[in-house]
């Protein structure tokens, strides 16, 4: 979006300017093509600007380049973080429901405990 990167990549991509007056028009986003398959979905053109228009404001708008690639990283780390997240309590409640189907009841409630407590500080 500033222009630093090589010519045929900027090529690839191009500004969204709405037909008419809208309040995204502000918002810094990429244009982004039509595709009638998802091979045409997987092209640089297509997902860069998906990416790009899925980023925070503060991001896209950063003039700074260390403080882009460091709210970058950031955004990235957070997101990948509460997607293992949501992986561990997929799998603790698949642990849960074989544990209650093989195992007793008071076996079956202090693993529900201990998985609540992994659960808790996984939040934090």
């Amino acid at each position: 979006m500033h222009n630093d990167a090589p010519v045929y990549l900027c090529e690839l991509v191009c500004p969204y300017q709405p037909t008419r007056t809208l309040r995204s028009a502000n918002n810094n986003m990429l244009q982004v093509k039509r595709t009638r398959t998802k091979a045409g979905d997987c092209s640089f053109a297509i997902a860069a600007a998906s990416l790009w228009n899925n980023l925070p404001t503060v991001i896209k708008t950063c003039d700074n380049l260390t403080s882009y690639k460091r709210l970058l990283k950031t955004f990235f780390f957070v997101s990948h973080i509460s997607v293992i997240r949501h992986e561990h309590y997929i799998f603790l409640l698949d642990y849960l429901v074989i544990l209650s189907i093989h195992n007793s009841a008071l076996i079956y409630w202090y693993y529900c405990y201990v998985i609540i407590m992994i659960i808790i500080i996984l939040q934090f």
